[in-house]
């Protein structure tokens, strides 16, 4: 059976809460509309945002660290790697994780 990458992210979740560590699950979805009978979705302005918020508490300073969520074949769109970039920019840390 193949991982997905919605249990990936619910293992990671699962450890943050075991480890006490603040995590939040970033929806990128969009917002479902229905219409003639049809789910469609508008797009989220949160595109190519990570999966994951962490704030990891280090020699009692906050940081901030972003995770994207991939299967082993996964792989990451331009958008994440637009946001990836951003968030680097600003000397901040975002990891792909598996």
């Amino acid at each position: 059976m193949k991982e997905t990458e919605a249990q990936i992210q619910k293992a990671i979740l699962q450890y943050g809460g075991y480890k006490r560590i603040l995590m939040h699950r970033i929806n990128v979805i969009g917002t479902p509309l229905h219409k003639a009978g049809k789910t469609i979705y508008r797009p989220s302005t949160n595109a190519g945002m990570a999966d994951i918020h962490a704030t990891v508490v280090v020699g009692h300073i906050p940081v901030s660290v972003w995770l994207e969520v991939k299967t082993a074949k996964g792989r990451v769109s331009p958008n994440q790697k637009l946001f990836s970039e951003t968030v680097t920019a600003a000397k901040g840390f975002y990891y792909v994780v598996r």
